[in-house]
């Protein structure tokens, strides 16, 4: 009874083979690849991404010290993408995405507001993540609803395959660099 017990409510282990997906909660590791949704860009690194948590802070001023505050934070998906594992792939369905628009970060950068910074987190092709959620059985494909997705590790992308990042007036880093 006892072994019944803890097998209800031990957390799911982790698995990296098709074979093994079940529908029910799981946690499925594997690469990040797109699919025909497409992909997005990041705002700060103008990077290729499938997902980015942006945040924005800035210090506000307080009795003897200033304080971090929270400007904006956007968590963007795009509407679905495939989790590659050993032996097939499995559809990711993010449940909420964000709108967001680069050119909010850079009017916020702008602005002059004391202290600013913005980091962003990014989920790019190629990325091992893990994601923790509810997996279902949807015609022909198996789709897991994420409760949560965390980074494990980058694939390396061989360096001929790497595109540099166009250089221009467009964009604002660029700018900087050419007026020093």
């Amino acid at each position: 009874m006892w072994s019944y017990l803890k097998s209800l409510f031990a957390p799911p282990r982790e698995t990296t083979l098709f074979e093994e997906a079940h529908p029910g909660y799981r946690v499925l590791s594997g690469i990040a690849r797109p699919d025909d949704a497409g992909v997005l860009r990041s705002p700060i690194k103008d990077e290729t991404c499938m997902a980015f948590f942006y945040k924005a802070t800035w210090k506000a001023p307080s009795r003897g010290a200033s304080i971090n505050r929270v400007f904006n934070q956007a968590e963007v998906y795009v509407s679905h993408f495939r989790l590659e594992m050993e032996g097939g792939s499995v559809v990711v369905v993010p449940k909420k995405t964000d709108t967001f628009d680069s050119s909010e970060h850079w009017k916020a950068h702008a602005s002059g507001l004391p202290g600013f910074a913005a980091e962003e987190q990014l989920i790019r092709p190629g990325d091992r993540i893990q994601v923790r959620g509810r997996l279902r059985r949807e015609d022909d494909d198996l789709v897991i609803r994420p409760a949560r997705i965390e980074m494990v590790g980058r694939e390396e992308v061989p360096a001929e395959k790497r595109k540099p990042r166009p250089k221009g007036k467009y964009h604002p880093r660029d700018r900087r660099k050419a007026q020093e």
